[in-house]
């Protein structure tokens, strides 16, 4: 179980690593543009039609994505709800950064860009739920896996009890070999 944890963890690691350095990557551009700065980053969208939109909907809906993620999906305990802390997390920032430029004079608040951000939130709560679920994944019945603990050793794992079968759970390994000790 420690290896599965490990490689978990690790994972969870460069996800959370992944978001706060996307979460910088947008402060540094709300810096160059609260300062009126005139950067490669903050002339692209303007290269593009709506481009400035789309920026939007891509930066906060890759971060929204990230955030829940690296938050493990963690939502409130309100039934029915379907919001992810994450997602609030967002929302709150990108809240308070559209309703601040209205206090920067090199900044304009534009009703279109809040709801630019809120698709894109839209879309990376979606895809972060889908990311997380599969079809297969919700139907499949629960397995058990059994990791050895000597290094070297094949790792076995316990598929579901089969009624046809002779009503025990068969070992197997990973490659798809029977263990000779039937039900061990």
């Amino acid at each position: 179980m420690e290896r599965d944890q490990a490689l978990s963890v690790s994972k969870q690691r460069r996800v959370t690593v992944a978001a706060v350095s996307f979460f910088g990557l947008i402060l540094w551009a709300i810096y160059l543009a609260n300062t009126g700065s005139d950067n490669l980053i903050l002339s692209i969208p303007k290269l593009i039609p709506h481009g400035d939109k789309v920026g939007h909907v891509v930066l906060f809906g890759c971060l929204t994505f990230l955030v829940n993620l690296s938050l493990r999906l963690r939502s409130p305990d309100v039934q029915g709800l379907g919001a992810y802390w994450g997602t609030f997390a967002v929302l709150s920032f990108v809240s308070a950064e559209e309703l601040s430029q209205g206090l920067i004079e090199s900044r304009t608040l534009d009703y279109q860009d809040f709801v630019a951000n809120l698709v894109g939130i839209c879309v990376g709560t979606w895809l972060s739920r889908k990311a997380t679920t599969s079809p297969n994944r919700a139907a499949a019945k629960p397995q058990t896996l059994v990791l050895s603990p000597l290094r070297g050793r094949k790792v076995a794992s316990y598929r579901p009890v089969d009624e046809k079968a002779d009503g025990y759970r068969q070992k197997r390994f990973h490659d798809g070999r029977e263990n000779p000790s039937k039900g061990s």
